[in-house]
């Protein structure tokens, strides 16, 4: 064997050693705080469009603690004309799940932002909604602005 290909499978070897020494978690962490480890906002609306939960990256969002958005409803948050609102009642309508990119959430509390956003029923509770906004999105076009 080559120097390098030695070389190369020691080290593959040594990450694999590592790897299997690395404690095992007692249990896994609840679901709450997988969603809260999320780089973007994640937020439950029931069919009322009423907000039932929301991660740490939509509370910065929405510039809200999660028990006040708790029961807020969508529409005190986004203009009632956002797109997010027909792509709910597609959702609502039968659809498994939707998506739409550079949707502008443009209120006097959280500024303007362009995101995509992520709509999909919960299986096991359809009348829940997953709504996720990809923020990078609007953070790329801030910098772009800036320039």
């Amino acid at each position: 064997m080559a120097p390098a290909a030695r070389a190369l499978a020691s080290r593959h070897a040594a990450r694999s050693s590592a790897r299997s020494t690395r404690p095992v978690p007692a249990e896994v962490p609840d679901s709450t705080s997988i969603l809260n480890a999320l780089p973007d906002p994640v937020v439950v609306v029931d069919g009322a469009c009423l907000i039932r939960f929301v991660n740490q990256k939509a509370q910065e969002f929405f510039d809200a603690s999660d028990v006040k958005l708790d029961g807020t409803p969508l529409t005190d948050l986004l203009p009632s004309d956002c797109p997010v609102f027909a792509l709910i009642d597609k959702v609502q309508g039968g659809v498994r799940s939707v998506s739409l990119n550079a949707v502008v959430f443009d209120t006097p509390r959280i500024g303007s932002h362009v995101v995509n956003v992520k709509i999909a029923a919960l299986p096991d509770q359809p009348e829940l909604m997953v709504l996720t906004a990809d923020t990078s999105t609007s953070a790329g076009l801030d910098r772009f602005r800036k320039k």
